[in-house]
């Protein structure tokens, strides 16, 4: 009699179990399943406004040339997106679009037309000095880099790193609806993302 008792009572064990894991199972499965397509979702979800400087330093377009670069100076930045006084963006200006314009123009035509031996030109230090003084006053815009293009907030991560190496230029972001500049992508931003430092 115990013998049949101790059996019965392995058999109920058993049986517990197995239905206890045919109920459970599925709904394990199903709930680590979600967290899976939620973490899933969640970096997919990163964008280029995850890492985007909100509210950069910018500049009027109606500012003159000498307005911008000592922004640049007190800042210690390469760029400054260049907007209207609505906020909508209109242009990249910096460093390197202000080389464009102190280089001669032979220098800084497309690759076809360039020229990329300049030792016949003698230029010296006064000489690149008086140009850019006497284009200082100008307004800003016409210096900046008004072909570069922005990229909306909703863009993807991977997207925006190879626009932000192929141009070589920090990116602004813009609102598509309203072409309001929203933010800008450096690449100390970048940098910063990457290795957990501060920007």
């Amino acid at each position: 009699m115990k013998k049949c008792l101790s059996l019965l009572k392995n058999c109920l064990y058993h049986c517990t179990t197995v239905a206890m894991f045919r109920y459970a199972a599925p709904h394990c499965l199903e709930s680590s399943f979600s967290q899976n397509k939620t973490h899933a979702a969640h970096e997919e979800a990163v964008t280029c406004q995850t890492v985007m400087l909100p509210d950069p330093i910018t500049v009027l377009d109606t500012a003159s040339l000498a307005t911008a670069i000592d922004l640049l100076f007190r800042h210690r930045i390469k760029n400054l997106p260049v907007v209207d006084s609505q906020g909508v963006y209109q242009g990249l200006f910096g460093i390197h679009t202000l080389m464009r314009h102190v280089l001669p123009r032979a220098a800084t035509l497309d690759e076809s037309a360039r020229i990329s031996d300049l030792t016949f030109v003698h230029d010296t230090l006064d000489n690149l000095k008086e140009r850019l003084t006497g284009r200082l006053a100008e307004p800003v815009l016409r210096f900046a880099d008004t072909a570069l293009r922005p990229v909306a907030p909703n863009e993807s991560l991977a997207e925006t790193l190879l626009l932000l190496y192929r141009h070589r230029h920090n990116l602004p972001v813009v609102d598509p609806a309203s072409g309001r500049l929203l933010g800008l992508v450096t690449y100390w931003g970048i940098l910063a993302q990457l290795t957990g430092r501060p920007a």
